[in-house]
């Protein structure tokens, strides 16, 4: 039978089909091509609704380090700030990132995946802030990881916030010691964030401007949100 006339005859099997024959038919015939084409659109949408999200300009990076946050959809930080700074997420990606964790010393796989996390995030310049326990910020300030307070903000900010139960917090680099943080223990903002808090308390949480910081505007807007 030549070709043509098998084509003629499938159509007329079709159309002598019910409608659930017909579907049936089809997912007979062409359920590969059918299964190909759906794998293809997915991964064409995922592709494309992560190229919009990356193209999107960067308002914050925020690394808070060795939290205690109970993951159970409690003490999200980013939503919380993109609220108070009135922040579009739709049009700003912001990221204020609460699962690292990094045991100055220790060879166990976290802290080993922490700090190239952190490494990568400093040598692409992607972190503007970060918040950890004392002995996490002197494990990276002696690398000149931190910027000068002074340098972001004025003497009359600075000891405000020092006057309101934020002591600063001295980094040194290169045998030169200057402020680079506040402790933020007393933040009420992180005391409440979830059930058990942000921070444990004897370890001295450092809030910090990074030296590669971008958005400065944005990181003074979260040390605000912290320290209200």
């Amino acid at each position: 039978m030549a070709l043509s006339d098998e084509i003629k005859e499938e159509q007329k099997k079709v159309r002598d089909m019910t409608f659930s024959e017909k579907i049936k038919y089809i997912w007979d015939y062409y359920k590969i091509h059918i299964i190909v084409a759906i794998v293809v659109i997915a991964a064409l949408s995922f592709f494309i609704r992560d190229w919009i999200r990356s193209s999107r300009p960067v308002y914050l990076n925020a690394e808070f380090m060795n939290t205690v946050l109970s993951y159970d959809g409690d003490g999200d930080i980013t939503s919380d700030f993109l609220e108070y700074a009135g922040v579009d997420s739709e049009k700003y990606n912001c990221a204020i990132e609460t699962a690292l964790n990094l045991q100055p010393g220790a060879g166990d796989q976290m802290t080993m995946a922490s700090q190239q996390k952190i490494l990568g995030l400093f040598s692409a310049g992607e972190i503007d802030v970060m918040a950890a326990p004392l002995e996490v910020m002197e494990f990276y300030a002696p690398e000149g990881a931190f910027a000068d307070l002074r340098d972001l903000m004025t003497q009359e900010e600075i000891d405000v916030l020092e006057q309101k139960g934020y002591p600063i917090y001295h980094a040194t680099c290169e045998g030169k010691t200057y402020p680079a943080g506040f402790y933020i223990i007393n933040s009420p903002y992180l005391q409440k964030i979830s059930e058990h808090g942000t921070f444990i308390p004897e370890s001295e949480p450092v809030f910090a401007f990074t030296s590669c910081i971008k958005n400065t505007d944005a990181a003074l807007k979260l040390l605000e949100m912290i320290t209200q």
